[in-house]
Formats: structure tokens, sequence, C-alpha cells
């Protein structure tokens, strides 16, 4: 069946209606709560909304695909360049037998993949969606990031986790800890192909909304201003190195693994020196990669909470221009202005 729906998609027009009325559906549950709504915005705001990475689904956008459409993207579906990832009892002769069965006549080669353009962060102003009523706002500072593939992965990684990747970080023990405005809070970059995104924040109280947010920028300013402190450095060393076999613990995660090094192209030994490059990120390196990739002239700032009773303190913000001159923005659930 996997052979067939791969070499000879159906592409049936009752197939494409159903999809396109369960996504529908879940565009619903999608704009109903501060949290899922900031995740649909976010990357909107980051990438920009004409980027890939950064558009928007809505009832308009799924109407206008058409069965063509999906016909035209499932001809590019080709064996050259594709990839094979299997893990479990086999030999590599036993899957190249059955591969060939099944396979071997699958010929063609896909097009070339277009070049994935430059981000186009809206940043510099505050962006508000309104959520009446919610008992908590969501709040997220970000920017684009680096590549995966970029040399200081390893002190960038150890930089997000000191600054909001673990439960130890100092976004967390800030919001939760000592301010009591969260149950947590987070920091990190999410990577794409090309490219990542820094997404800071937590979803607070609302009362607390202003202020989280001056803690969250405060807590990123802080890492671009000194080194971290020995101490954090070892913690999320002994935890990075702890965590590595849990990746190859079941043949599901080893195949996801392994997959996630192909989809970042990096070679497939990499893990090889994992903990060694992580052993030799000092305080210093970390340091630089916060200089390097925490960039407060990029800031995109995005609130979604109950706009009845933190648009005032935003306000504020937004004039004393924390976050540069873009003002107070307002979006609706799409990230459209208002």
């Amino acid at each position: 069946l996997f052979v067939e729906m791969l070499r000879e998609p159906g592409m049936r027009q009752k197939d494409l209606d159903r999809l396109r009325d369960r996504r529908k559906a879940s565009l619903v549950q999608a704009r109903a709560t501060p949290s899922s709504i900031a995740g649909r915005v976010n990357p909107s705001l980051v990438w920009g909304d004409k980027h890939p990475y950064g558009l928007i689904d809505t009832e308009k956008t799924l109407d206008a695909v058409k069965l063509g459409d999906c016909k035209k993207i499932a001809g590019t579906l080709r064996p050259d360049g594709a990839r094979l990832f299997v893990v479990g009892m086999i030999t590599e002769d036993e899957l190249r037998a059955a591969f060939d069965a099944r396979l071997g006549k699958w010929k063609g080669k896909a097009p070339q993949a277009k070049k994935v353009p430059d981000a186009k962060p809206k940043s510099g102003a505050i962006y508000l969606v309104d959520a009446p009523g919610a008992a908590q706002s969501v709040i997220s500072i970000g920017h684009p990031g680096p590549e995966r593939q970029a040399p200081d992965y390893e002190a960038t990684y150890l930089m997000a986790q000191i600054l909001g990747g673990s439960f130890s970080s100092r976004i967390n023990m800030n919001l939760r800890e000592d301010k009591g405005f969260a149950y947590g809070g987070r920091g990190s970059f999410y990577y794409a192909r090309h490219g990542s995104r820094l997404a800071a924040g937590a979803s607070v109280r609302t009362d607390a909304t202003g202020q989280s947010l001056r803690e969250v920028a405060k807590e990123i300013q802080g890492m671009r201003a000194a080194p971290p402190t020995p101490e954090e450095v070892q913690r999320e060393k002994a935890g990075a190195i702890a965590a590595l076999p849990a990746k190859f613990s079941t043949p599901t995660r080893t195949l996801f693994a392994f997959k996630s090094l192909a989809f970042y192209d990096l070679p497939l030994d990499w893990y090889n020196g994992y903990t060694q490059r992580i052993a030799a990120a000092d305080p210093a390196a970390i340091h630089k990669a916060a200089q390097d990739h925490l960039q407060e002239s990029d800031f995109v700032v995005l609130v979604v909470g109950d706009a009845s009773v933190i648009k005032d303190d935003l306000q504020k913000i937004a004039d004393e221009k924390l976050f540069g001159d873009g003002g107070l923005v307002l979006l609706d659930a799409d990230g459209a202005k208002l």
C-alpha cells in the first residue's frame, strides 16, 4: 500500500475535500486559546508573512488549494534525492532485495529545490492579539536565529538552555520561582531546514503581563552582557550529555535521530564527537554565542491576552521604546493588522 501511494497516489477530490474540512475545523481550535494563537502568529512575525515558514492557514487559503495543485506536487516525488531509513532486525542484503522488488522500477529526477529566502522579521513593535477573558497572557520575544549547521551549535545550545531551555534556566527561575508570574518560562532556538527562530517567553498571569515582558527582555540582555557562571555551564553540559542515550533508546528514536541529521544536511557520524564538543564549550564560547545570536535590535515581540486588562501597560512599554519605535500594533488571530 505504501509503494502504491508513493508511486501512484489516488489524488481524489473527495479526499482533498475531507482533508480541507478537517483542517478548517482545526482552525477554530487554533484561534481559541492564547497559546495556540501565539504558536500560529509568532512564526509569521519572525520569518515574515510572505516567507514559506511564516505562512498562516485561513479558510481563504485552504479554499484556494485545488486538486491540480496537489497533483503537481505529487508529481515531484521522485527517487532522486530521496532517502530510505530503516531500523530493525534486517540485513542490508535483505533490505536491498525487498526494496528492489517493490521500488526498483521507480524512476525520475526530482526538480531542483527552490532557494529559501531570507527572513524579514517584523521587528521594533509590540504586537498584541486580543483574547477576551483570558486568565493568562502568552508573551514571546524572538527573532531569526542561526543555521543548524553552524560551527558554534553546541555553545549556542548550552546558551539557550541556560537562558530558558531547562527547568533551572534563568527565565524559568525568574518568572516561576522568584516572581511567581508563571508556572514556567522558556527560551530556545527552533530550527528549520534553513535557519531558526528564537522564542523566549511564557504563559503568565494577566496582571503581570507587562512586568513579565520586561523580565524576559532583561534575561536576554543579561545573557549578552556577561559570561554564564561555571555552575550554569556545568549543569547544562551534564544535562546534555545525560540526555544523549535516550535519543537512541528505541528504534523509533534512533530513526528520528538519523532522519534529523539528514534533514539538516549534517554528516551521519555527527553524534560521534557530540560529547567532546559539548565538553569543549567554555563560558567564553557560550558568551560569544549569546552576543552573536541574541540581537536586541531584531526583537519581535508578541503578546496574546485580554486587551482590556493589558493594553495600557503594553502601550506604556511601547511608548518607552523598549523594543523599538514601532509602537503597539493590534492583530487578529490570523496575524492580520486591525
